[in-house]
């Protein structure tokens, strides 16, 4: 995952023109702008190098149900409310699953068709725990349902004059982002009745046509971090007192930017660049993958100490997905977990192959190629 990623997005995008539109509602608040310079940790052994069980602890694996209507088989996102996990597979055939936390199937929420009740296809959903629904986001319209997967109602949202691509639920509505496509502001802060509160994130209107799979937003019960791919910039608030947005710009000599895209593109040219490659915030802090010099590494970015440290990787290292109840959550496809465990001689017992070895033995049904996918529960360990 070096080279062919970072030329896999810069061949993703394409770029159409600048552009000025949007609505000044919502526009006065402070925002406080900060840099970032990444610190690359060196760390104790002989490699210098990060592990998983470096970071983290308490690791446990759970395999989804292996039946016919549970399948996944390209996961895009997923939610987890006390013990239910919504899952979004993005197969040709968009599906949103339910299961509970112990791998057993729910039930489908919604479905691909022309229906009331049916989506044609999915960008985003979020899982509402105040209200107990999950709402699919497509085409700029709401489905609503209830955790039994029984339709509730539609919601349009056209007339707010922009396309929105990722939602998620806050306590008293929704935030939800769009993408440079003209829009002169990427966050809106909306009510529960999906009336816009405020725009936040103004970028006055520039304009990318993109394939971005990346999911910007993130919120942890208190904050919400919306991360801009083009800029490396996080932008993080509360949305109960929305006055007030940090931003925090990623500084590096060979960093991503719109104005480079722009003039590669331009000059159709195909270039690599540094840079965070998404990002999910919880608790004071955002982890994600970090390209530098053609090498993957992985980040933690800490809001509150305001720390931005980027560690070169020795195997397998967590792609955060969701946080609840003190736990972090990924999730692996079957071929995933059997490539991070192959057997190598003299494995140590600390060593991550071997604690993803012990839990693999702990499952009912013997792990295959063919298994479902599986979620991966754990903890992060203090400084």
């Amino acid at each position: 995952m070096k080279t062919g990623i970072i030329r896999f997005f810069a061949l993703s995008l394409l770029i159409i023109g600048v552009t000025s539109c949007g609505n000044n509602l919502g526009t006065n608040y402070t925002q406080n702008d900060k840099e970032l310079i990444p610190n690359i940790v060196q760390m104790e052994g002989e490699d210098g190098m990060l592990t998983f069980t470096d970071v983290c602890s308490d690791l446990q694996l759970i395999p989804l149900e292996n039946n016919r209507q549970g399948m996944l088989s390209n996961v895009n996102k997923m939610r987890i409310d006390g013990d239910r996990l919504f899952v979004l597979d993005k197969s040709s055939e968009p599906r949103v699953l339910e299961f509970d936390l112990d791998g057993r199937f729910i039930t489908h929420i919604g479905g691909m068709g022309a229906s009331k009740s049916e989506f044609q296809f999915v960008d985003d959903i979020a899982v509402d725990p105040y209200t107990k629904r999950v709402l699919v986001l497509y085409y700029n319209k709401i489905k609503i349902y209830d955790y039994a997967g029984k339709f509730l109602k539609d919601v349009d949202l056209g007339e707010t004059d922009v396309y929105n691509y990722n939602i998620e639920s806050v306590k008293n509505g929704y935030v939800m982002s769009t993408r440079y496509q003209g829009y002169e502001y990427l966050v809106q802060l909306y009510d529960k009745d999906f009336n816009v509160i405020k725009r936040l994130v103004n970028v006055g209107g520039k304009q990318i046509k993109d394939i971005s799979t990346f999911n910007p937003l993130s919120y942890d019960g208190e904050n919400v971090c919306f991360y801009d791919f083009y800029e490396s910039k996080y932008y993080i608030f509360n949305p109960e007192a929305s006055d007030s947005v940090s931003c925090y710009s990623v500084k590096d000599d060979n960093l991503r930017t719109y104005e480079k895209l722009l003039n590669d593109v331009n000059n159709n040219q195909t270039s690599e660049y540094n840079g965070p490659l998404g990002c999910f915030y919880a608790k004071d802090k955002a982890y994600g993958l970090y390209i530098k010099d053609n090498s993957c590494l992985s980040y933690i970015f800490d809001f509150k100490d305001k720390t931005y440290d980027v560690y070169y990787n020795n195997g397998w290292f967590p792609t955060i997905r969701d946080y609840n109840d003190g736990y972090y959550y990924t999730i692996l496809s079957a071929e995933d977990v059997m490539n991070i465990v192959k057997v190598y001689p003299g494995l140590s017992p600390q060593s991550y192959q071997q604690v993803f070895m012990n839990e693999i033995e702990k499952f009912k049904e013997p792990l295959k190629m063919e298994s479902n996918y599986v979620l991966v529960r754990m903890k992060f360990k203090d400084k």
